[in-house]
């Protein structure tokens, strides 16, 4: 089983995506919180679970959907490290830069 962490960027985005949705709904905005969160758990038991990110075609960089939100992580060895959450309205690449993989 893969050890899964969340980048500081990726905890960020959680936090902003739970306020936002939480103007119009708190209950919607838990809800959506525990399937992202879900959707991330989902993974220490099957790593390559997603599909590898179109935009930058690397096997370690990867992503599942939940809802409309984009789930990007990293697999490292027996670690899987979510980078971002992004909507997917957003302007992808925008958001997580040229080089996500560095993400420190």
């Amino acid at each position: 089983m893969a050890q899964l962490g969340w980048s500081l960027a990726a905890q960020q985005d959680l936090i902003e995506i739970g306020e936002f949705v939480a103007k119009d709904s708190v209950l919607y905005a838990l809800n959506l919180i525990d399937r992202l969160f879900a959707g991330a758990e989902r993974l220490q038991s099957a790593p390559l679970l997603g599909r590898v990110v179109p935009e930058y075609g690397r096997q370690d960089l990867r992503e599942v959907i939940v809802q409309n939100y984009r789930v990007v992580y990293l697999v490292r060895g027996d670690e899987v490290i979510v980078v971002r959450v992004v909507h997917g309205a957003r302007d992808f690449r925008t958001v997580l830069g040229p080089q996500p993989w560095l993400m420190g």
